[in-house]
C-alpha cells in the first residue's frame, strides 16, 4: 500500500523502470545530481540542477546536497502552513545533518567549492562535537586521533562505508549511521573495517591487470580497459586509480557471459557523464549516466569496440 516512493541519488535517466504502469499508481519524487537526457521520466517531480532544461548555479552538488535543500525547502513550506503549531511538532534541526551532509559531499566526487564547501566547513565542525555516535566510532576504529578533515573522510571513513556496499551488505552503512546502539554501531565498525581490507586486496589484484592494458594506451585521450569478472564493487576506485595515476579520463569494464558493466571516472574541465548518455543515445549502451567527474554503464559484450570507436 505504498503511494509514495523518494529515490535519491538516482532515477533520472530510469525511463524503462518508472514509464511503466507501476508510476500511476506510486507518486515518485526523484532527488538527484545526475546528468539528464532530452527524456525524463513521467515521474511526480524530478528534483535535479542537472535536468536539461534547469538553468541554476548548483550544479555541482552531491545528491545528498541536492536532498538536504529539499529539506530546507520541504521545512519551510511547512512552517508557513503552520504544520508544527498545528501538529505540536518542534521543527527539525537540519544543520546537525551536516555531518551526513559533509562526509556525503566529499564521497560524491564533487567540486569543494561554493555551497559544496560551506557544506562541508559545518560539516565537519559538527564531526568534531562526535554528536553522530557511528561516524564517530568509524573516526576512533580508523586510529584518527587528530580534528577530523577532508581528507580523513575521503580516504579512511567513505571506503569503510563504501566497502558494504562494495563487497558486503549495503545495509550495514545505514545502520551505523543511524543507530543508538553502541554495541550494534562498534561490531559494525569492525564489519566494515574487515570488508575493506578484502576490498584492498580485491582491489589491487584488478589495478594490476588493467595498469598493464591502461599503459597500451598513454597515447590517448580517454583510457578503456576490461577483462572478464573484474569485481564490480571496485571498479570506480580502481578507475580512480588510474586517472590519479595517467591523469586521463578512465573507463574500468568488467565483462560477464554476455553484458559487461562498467564505472568511469573524470578530470576536471572534461564532462565524462554527458558523454556517456551520448553513448547510449546513440545506442550503443544499455545503460549509462553519471555526471562531470563520475558515470557508470551496461553494454552487450559484443559492442565494447563499438563503445571504444565511438569514445575515440
Amino acid at each position: 500500500k505504498i503511494n509514495l516512493l523518494i529515490t535519491l541519488d538516482c532515477g533520472t535517466s530510469s525511463l524503462d523502470i518508472f514509464n511503466k504502469d507501476l508510476s500511476k499508481k506510486i507518486s515518485t519524487i526523484i532527488i538527484d545530481h545526475h546528468v539528464s537526457e532530452m527524456n525524463l521520466p513521467n515521474v511526480y517531480s524530478i528534483i535535479n540542477p542537472n535536468r536539461h532544461d534547469e538553468k541554476n548555479d548548483y550544479k555541482n552538488l552531491a545528491a545528498v546536497g541536492v536532498t538536504f535543500m529539499f529539506l530546507i525547502g520541504l521545512r519551510r513550506y511547512l512552517r508557513e502552513n503552520n504544520f508544527y503549531i498545528n501538529n505540536n511538532f518542534n521543527e527539525q534541526n537540519l544543520t546537525s545533518y551536516l555531518d551526513l551532509v559533509a562526509l556525503g559531499t566529499v564521497c560524491d566526487v564533487v567540486p569543494i567549492t561554493d555551497l559544496n564547501r560551506a557544506f562541508v566547513k559545518k560539516g565537519l565542525e559538527i564531526i568534531h562535537k562526535r554528536s553522530n555516535k557511528g561516524i564517530s566510532t568509524l573516526i576512533d576504529i580508523s586510529n584518527i586521533r587528530h580534528k577530523p578533515n577532508v581528507t580523513d573522510l575521503s580516504f579512511n571513513l567513505g571506503p569503510k562505508l563504501n566497502a558494504a556496499s562494495r563487497i558486503g551488505d549495503s545495509r550495514l552503512a545505514s545502520k551505523v549511521l543511524f543507530s543508538k546502539n553502541l554495541d550494534e554501531i562498534e561490531s559494525i565498525c569492525r564489519k566494515l573495517k574487515l570488508l575493506n581490507e578484502k576490498r584492498k586486496i580485491v582491489e589491487e589484484s584488478i589495478l594490476i591487470e588493467a595498469r598493464d592494458q591502461a599503459l597500451k594506451q598513454v597515447n590517448k585521450k580517454i583510457i578503456i580497459v576490461y577483462a572478464f569478472n573484474w569485481h564490480d564493487g571496485v571498479l570506480g576506485i580502481v578507475a580512480s586509480k588510474l586517472v590519479d595515476e595517467f591523469l586521463k579520463p578512465t573507463i574500468v569494464i568488467s565483462k560477464k557471459e554476455y553484458d559487461a558493466v562498467g564505472s568511469a571516472r573524470s578530470i576536471d574541465g572534461f564532462d565524462l557523464g554527458s558523454l556517456i548518455i551520448m553513448a547510449k543515445q546513440a545506442g550503443i549502451l544499455i545503460r549509462g549516466g553519471g555526471h562531470k567527474m563520475a558515470a557508470g554503464l551496461k553494454i552487450n559484450n559484443n559492442k565494447i569496440n563499438t563503445f571504444i570507436d565511438f569514445i575515440d
